[in-house]
């Protein structure tokens, strides 16, 4: 019997795939970062032009937070937030807070910080003004930068706005006021704190932000470099904020979308006519370019937190439109309309004209696509003035004999004297290493804590415990 066995298939190799001539899938498609500018009335509830006489007009931002309620006053779980017994300050007592930009900068330099010290504070008022020469303020005197000058501005400002109403007055000791100044702002906030207590009676507290008397005179030697490193034009306002951005003049881009187009012009402008010798010292091929910037991915432009589009608390005064205006009866001169307008023949000065919103005026207006941009100010025309800044800062700020704060980038911009005033505990000073130069635009979160920890500490208002984490002054 013959067996049989199955016939068994020969072994065939697998056959050879086909090259595919398809590539690889896509890398997710990646949006480029977003360098529009973001409007001034998401951070503050109005913009108002006060006006000191025929010539000069000065632009200034104003916001409030809300009164503190006697349900506010004891939260359910305060332990839970770090709070301090003895540390409440008077549930009445009122707040008003006035920022000084610094030398280039504009008021809106602190529209990031306003917007995140809006939710730790109570009874508070922020101003914000466009210094002489800077941002949408007009004067007849656009290049003297003397701080007896200076200095006089911001109590006339601050005393047309208690004026109107539109800041509390300082009666009965009830009301305080706050100076926070950058770099030269800072130094400027120290000279009004050593000299002008008497138009300043109120004045409680001071706060410098990166700027001592001995670092900074050794940086001005280098400081025509660093002006001639920025390009002296812009094709548009959004290449003015890429280039702060990918530069690392503003380190987060939420900030430079706001702060950004205070401190340029439309060519077109008068005031861009006076811009030559900076132009002149500007060459086209400078390191400042932003043809001469790598590209940078989105994450380059990391927030430093995640902002909430939330709308600022408003103040006493409703936004007119028109323009409301109010009127007392002192000297009466011509003044130059606003918006390029005949003059008005029967005006009374000081006076305070609300802005609207909707019918902005100056750099707030929406240029046309195929407007170029330059600096408003030419900081090489301020050159005369920067030893003066400087010298006697130090002095100046510890004059003061109130509650004073220091807060820098690095320790190595602390001179001799202030670290031993430091050490002596004469003022409070808080690092914060991470930020740039203009330390309330790239850290407004951390400052914002920074600055609510220090008018907790002193009493100066009352305070949102649960919205702020408590710094520890020192590195």
């Amino acid at each position: 019997m013959t067996g049989r066995f199955p016939s068994s298939q020969p072994m065939r190799a697998p056959p050879l795939q086909k090259p595919s001539n398809s590539k690889s899938p896509p890398r997710p498609t990646k949006f480029a970062p977003d360098f529009s500018v973001t409007p001034s009335s998401e951070f503050f509830a109005s913009q108002i032009q006060v006006q000191l006489n025929a010539e000069d007009v000065f632009n200034v931002y104003l916001n409030a937070t809300k009164r503190k309620s006697s349900a506010e006053s004891d939260p359910p779980n305060k332990s839970a937030k770090f709070a301090v017994p003895g540390l409440d300050a008077d549930p009445n007592a009122l707040l008003v807070i006035i920022f000084l930009h610094g030398a280039g900068f504009s008021a809106l330099s602190w529209a990031p910080l306003v917007k995140c010290l809006g939710e730790s504070l109570f009874n508070a008022h922020f101003v914000a003004m466009d210094l002489r020469g800077h941002g949408m303020t007009r004067t007849q005197s656009e290049d003297n930068f003397n701080f007896d000058l200076l200095s006089t501005d911001v109590c006339d400002v601050y005393e047309a706005l208690v004026q109107f109403g539109h800041l509390p007055a300082g009666e009965d000791n009830n009301t305080k006021l706050f100076l926070v100044g950058h770099s030269m702002g800072g130094a400027l906030a120290a000279y009004i704190g050593a000299n002008c207590q008497q138009r300043l009676p109120n004045l409680g507290a001071t706060c410098i932000i990166d700027v001592v008397e001995g670092s900074a005179i050794d940086a001005l030697s280098g400081m025509k470099n660093v002006l001639r490193s920025r390009p002296k034009s812009f094709k548009s306002e959004q290449q003015a904020v890429e280039w702060s951005v990918r530069s690392g003049y503003i380190k987060r881009r939420d900030s430079a979308k706001v702060s950004m187009i205070g401190q340029i012009i439309p060519l077109s402008s008068p005031l861009a006519a006076n811009q030559a010798s900076e132009a002149e010292n500007c060459d086209a091929g400078i390191k400042g370019s932003l043809d001469a910037l790598q590209e940078v991915d989105d994450d380059d432009c990391e927030q430093v937190y995640d902002e909430k589009n939330e709308p600022s608390p408003t103040v006493k005064d409703s936004i007119a439109s028109p323009a409301k205006q109010h009127n007392t009866p002192t000297q009466t001169k011509p003044v130059a309309g606003l918006n390029g307008t005949s003059p008005e023949s029967d005006v009374n000065y000081p006076r305070c004209v609300l802005v609207d919103p909707d019918n902005p005026i100056g750099l707030n207006k929406t240029s046309e696509d195929s407007e170029s941009f330059t600096w408003r100010i030419d900081l090489f025309k301020t050159e005369k003035f920067w030893q003066s800044w400087f010298t006697g800062l130090t002095s100046n700020y510890l004059a003061f004999p109130g509650p004073k704060l220091l807060i820098l980038a690095g320790v190595d911009r602390l001179d001799k004297d202030l670290t031993v005033a430091q050490m002596q505990g004469k003022f409070q000073m808080l690092v914060l290493p991470k930020a740039g130069h203009a330390i309330q635009e790239d850290v407004p979160d951390k400052v914002a804590d920074a600055l609510a920890t220090f008018v907790q500490r002193n009493k100066l208002a009352p305070t949102n415990d649960s919205t702020f984490s408590r710094t520890t002054a020192g590195c």
